[in-house]
């Protein structure tokens, strides 16, 4: 690699830059995991998503997690998890230890329309509890705008709609979720 530097000055730039910041006494070399630092294999898996189609990698999809309070129906309420993709758009997992059911916050495939919908072991249809119209861009579900069986006769929720709030996986497991009553 030395011989290719040498002869190619603009090849070793990266390089250059590394030492130039790395190697320069005094840099903080500690980590800390709650600003953001992480793991090379994670740093290293970053790029290997297609950012220029849309498409985040499972890596940066796994940091987010979605907050659901306030509902009428109240076993929804809780921290939803990142659990894979629905088409692009990334869908979120609530298992309710309390209850042993497990509830879903997806896009529907092929439509603009978000769920959250209770997940009966491998049947379907399943009951959903809540919707929203979002755009058929999105990647993470619409914070407001949720309906229930007020806008759709076959939905289960009860008013009042839930508050939706996208954070992060930290922030979502550290958040106690009140329980509407």
């Amino acid at each position: 690699m030395k011989k290719e530097v040498e002869s190619n000055p603009n090849t070793g730039s990266y390089y250059k830059q590394l030492e130039n910041t790395l190697l320069v006494p005094g840099f903080d070399i500690s980590i800390d995991y709650d600003k953001g630092d992480m793991m090379w294999k994670d740093f290293r898996a970053q790029g290997q998503g297609d950012v220029d189609s849309g498409q985040s990698n499972e890596l940066e999809a796994a940091t987010f997690a979605v907050v659901v309070s306030g509902a009428g129906s109240s076993e929804i309420n809780g921290c939803y998890l990142f659990n894979g993709r629905n088409g692009n758009a990334w869908q979120f997992e609530l298992i309710n230890t309390a209850t042993g059911r497990t509830f879903e916050i997806f896009q529907v495939g092929g439509s603009r329309w978000w769920n959250i919908m209770e997940r009966v072991g491998n049947s379907y249809p399943n009951p959903v509890h809540y919707g929203v119209e979002g755009e058929s861009d999105d990647v993470l579900p619409p914070t407001n705008g949720w309906g229930s069986k007020e806008y759709k006769g076959t939905w289960l929720g009860m008013n009042p709609m839930p508050i939706v709030e996208v954070t992060n996986r930290k922030v979502c497991l550290s958040r106690k979720v009140a329980k509407h009553t």
